[in-house]
């Protein structure tokens, strides 16, 4: 497989880039998930409660709930691998090969995983701008 992408004209680090921003937007992807998930500006309350363990009511999941959120979780993580895969296609070739300019496209990547819903909104709407914008703000 690398043999092909040299053959193609592609340097070390283009295809290091190809191979590692995709995974790094996947990561930032999960990651946004799970801030979504938890409230990270407050700390956990302790409750306190009067009932024994038996008469505590229980929030069970449907499975059609389930389905639903492991249908959001992999679309979020497959939007963040194509942000970074697209990101990364942005870079090849144009790049200085040197350690900084690709630890700043792999942060770019990270980036644009966390913010791939964003992008996503931003790319419905036809206003590439604000993606330029957002990309500006968190680098």
């Amino acid at each position: 497989m690398f043999n092909i992408l040299t053959e193609l004209g592609l340097s070390q680090y283009d295809i290091f880039i190809l191979t590692v921003s995709p995974i790094l937007g996947l990561i930032g992807a999960f990651t946004h998930a799970f801030f979504i998930d938890e409230n990270w500006a407050e700390s956990p309350s302790l409750e306190y409660t009067e009932q024994t363990a038996k008469e505590e009511k229980k929030t069970r999941l449907t499975t059609h709930s389930k389905n639903r959120r492991g249908y959001w979780i992999g679309s979020r993580l497959i939007l963040g691998l194509v942000v970074g895969f697209a990101i990364a296609l942005f870079f090849i070739g144009s790049i200085n090969e040197t350690a900084t300019a690709v630890s700043k496209i792999l942060l770019i990547a990270l980036i644009g995983g966390f913010s791939s819903h964003k992008i996503l909104n931003y790319l419905n709407s036809g206003d590439v701008s604000k993606i330029v914008s957002i990309l500006k703000e968190k680098v």
